[in-house]
């Protein structure tokens, strides 16, 4: 809200998708890696340095690698270094969950809770040496931040948009949010449930401009839902 407030005083363009990211890949790097960062200040940060190499990752010789032989999948130009961008967010994690075991304080964040999860399930549970699957937090953890980051950072990117096309509706937004009782100005979950109005935005928002695979539908004649009284014309 700092540079957005700033660059509206300032009447300065922003790159709203550059922004949400660095907010994105904040949280992502608070809740899921226990690090704090300020990518869109400080972009020469190792993290987003790495964050970066990720989204270079190139999925089909990643799927390639685990149903071709290895003579073919070398034929086709593809290379094992593909993985290696993953190495350092391995480390990372490991070297936290180290550090969590030595000092045994209590954290709240989507790393312990995926931790506690893996402990309490006796599928990842080795009974020889009664320790968890490790393996299993780290692959969540990256999972994580690899299907969280671009799809949360193009959903506020175009929900600022909508927000800033339409004015009728973020004028309704605000009066919902403003209504919502909060803590010192912050909002849990639970508080954020009580506003429908807020949720229906999230939610028209992604099927109008969704991150992933888009699928068009058009209407072949003219059809009216009698439950809301809205008529979609011919090929609408």
């Amino acid at each position: 809200m700092e540079v957005i407030n700033e660059a509206a005083e300032n009447k300065t363009d922003i790159d709203l998708k550059e922004l949400w990211g660095c907010y994105t890949l904040d949280v992502i790097a608070k809740c899921c890696f226990a690090i704090d960062i300020n990518s869109y200040k400080d972009p020469n940060n190792i993290f987003v340095q790495k964050v970066a190499e990720l989204n270079q990752f190139r999925i089909l010789p990643a799927l390639a690698y685990f149903f071709i032989p290895d003579a073919v999948y070398k034929l086709l130009g593809f290379q094992r270094r593909n993985f290696q961008k993953f190495d350092y967010f391995v480390d990372l994690i490991n070297h936290v969950i180290n550090e969590r075991e030595k000092s045994k304080t209590e954290h709240s964040d989507f790393l312990q809770m995926v931790i506690e999860a893996v402990k309490n399930d006796k599928e990842f549970i080795n009974e020889t040496n009664n320790s968890y699957d490790r393996d299993m937090v780290i692959a969540q953890s990256i999972l994580f931040l690899i299907a969280g980051y671009e799809t949360t950072a193009l959903l506020l990117t175009f929900c600022s948009y909508v927000l800033a096309t339409e004015p009728q509706i973020q004028e309704q937004l605000h009066n919902e949010i403003s209504a919502i009782p909060s803590n010192e100005g912050i909002m849990d979950h639970e508080a954020l449930m009580s506003a429908p109005y807020l949720n229906a935005f999230v939610l028209e928002t992604l099927r109008c401009f969704p991150p992933g695979i888009r699928f068009e539908r058009v209407s072949n004649e003219e059809y009216t839902i009698a439950e809301y009284g809205l008529t979609l014309p011919k090929d609408s």
